[in-house]
């Protein structure tokens, strides 16, 4: 009886040691993390103004460009650029205005392009302020939003060969600069 007695009360004593460690007293916490992605979005705008170089640096008014903004198949923005009776001496500017409606800065990350048609480039001299800058969304900073770039050419008379400038010629060049989020581009612009 005596064996039977100690084993209930060893019995008795677990479970009033488990009754012990039931009785411990918490709180919990819970988190809930709601996360909403920014946007890469930029609005454009573009136009052209002419200007001669050389020799004789009267306009000569038989050139124009112009220079808007549309969509391409895929519905993204395309900044067209018309030439038409470009001569020796003949210039133009391209300005593009990047304003930044969306809610991430942007930089550009590449850009490529193709020729087709006459490759006029020997004869061309161009130069751009397009550098790697950030564009910010509005309400991170409203005076980084919107930049304008430039692409200033001029048709020379001669390319570096001594070959003149070809009568009748067409060219289309079609070109595209992809811009990313400011944090995944590092180093100068990439392009061919």
């Amino acid at each position: 009886m005596r064996s039977k007695a100690i084993g209930i009360l060893a019995l008795l004593s677990m479970v009033a040691s488990i009754g012990v460690a039931m009785a411990m007293w918490t709180e919990s916490l819970s988190v809930q993390v709601n996360v909403n992605t920014g946007e890469v979005n930029l609005d454009f705008d573009a136009w052209c103004v002419e200007h001669q170089e050389g020799p004789d640096d009267d306009i000569k008014d038989v050139g124009s460009c112009d220079a808007y903004v549309t969509e391409d198949e895929e519905g993204n923005p395309l900044v067209v650029v018309d030439i038409d009776n470009a001569y020796p001496w003949y210039g133009f500017t391209v300005y593009v205005r990047m304003n930044n409606t969306g809610t991430i800065p942007v930089k550009i990350f590449n850009y490529t392009y193709t020729i087709t048609g006459d490759d006029l480039t020997p004869w061309m001299n161009c130069t751009t302020n397009a550098t790697q800058v950030q564009i910010d969304p509005y309400d991170v900073n409203p005076d980084e939003q919107v930049k304008t770039f430039y692409f200033d050419c001029t048709f020379l008379q001669d390319n570096s060969s001594g070959q003149v400038l070809p009568e009748n010629a067409e060219m289309t060049i079609l070109g595209q600069v992809v811009f990313a989020q400011w944090n995944e581009v590092t180093g100068p612009i990439q392009g061919p």
